[in-house]
């Protein structure tokens, strides 16, 4: 498959959330991120202001100092040492929100994401399925780099992540492994239609549940008769479903 840079054939593989001891941990229920982008950070090595002197990615591991001192996730997902040792980068992904890449300065200390190029694919295992390759965008503020989770593969799959850093011609890539176990959830949103507690059941008018299932009315049951205390017919919600058992384990009431 023809690629659309020239790729460097570095490959890092990881667990995606199966990093040590998070910052915070990442709720599919909820994509925004809080992120503050500073003046300051894009000043310092990594940033886009950065007018200090050129160093190698040896002399800046041994001649900056407070240079990466922190190497472990800001916002629940994958870390990674860019190869410059001037970036990090974190690899956010679930079927709710898609995958992000969040950008860091040399300080891991967060940069707008704008500025760097990436595409990525995913690629199944089934190898009766086709790659599906998407390029990542940068989000109305540059906080990161995204694409949504509308890839169409049924079955587990991993990650390719291609990226372009400025000032270098070389492409960088980044193949995450996905723990499939954590992507077991699936959200979904509808309004509810009946509601029965003592079979700690209800029935949910939704729309499609990407890469689940599609828009229909059924009955659902809930890990707890305890989660349906305050649910009642008419109202809309949002859900996660496990998709093995089919079962909800989480119930939110939305305003519409």
């Amino acid at each position: 498959m023809n690629r659309f840079w020239t790729i460097l054939p570095l490959v890092a593989t990881v667990c995606l959330f199966n990093q040590p001891a998070p910052a915070q941990t990442h709720n599919p229920m909820k994509c925004h991120i809080m992120l503050e982008l500073t003046e300051a950070a894009e000043t310092q090595l990594g940033g886009a202001f950065y007018s200090g002197p050129k160093l190698t990615p040896a002399e800046i591991m041994t001649e900056m100092k407070k240079a990466h001192q922190v190497h472990h996730p800001q916002k629940g997902g994958a870390f990674f040492m860019a190869p410059n040792k001037m970036n990090h980068l974190e690899v956010i992904y679930s079927m709710a929100c898609g995958l992000r890449v969040y950008m860091y300065n040399a300080y891991t200390v967060p940069i707008r994401a704008d500025r760097f190029l990436a595409y990525l694919e995913f690629v199944p295992q089934d190898e009766d399925q086709l790659e599906v390759i998407r390029i990542l965008q940068p989000s109305e503020h540059g906080e990161y780099l995204g694409t949504g989770a509308n890839h169409g593969i049924e079955g587990p799959f991993d990650i390719s992540l291609f990226m372009k850093f400025p000032g270098s011609d070389e492409v960088e890539l980044f193949s995450v492994k996905l723990d499939q176990a954590t992507d077991q959830l699936a959200e979904g949103s509808g309004k509810v239609i009946e509601v029965d507690r003592a079979a700690g059941k209800l029935v949910i008018d939704h729309q499609a549940i990407p890469g689940y299932m599609g828009a229909m009315t059924m009955p659902y049951a809930v890990t707890s008769p305890d989660m349906l205390e305050h649910i009642v017919p008419g109202m809309a919600i949002k859900f996660l479903i496990d998709r093995k058992s089919n079962v909800i384990t989480k119930l939110i009431p939305t305003a519409g």
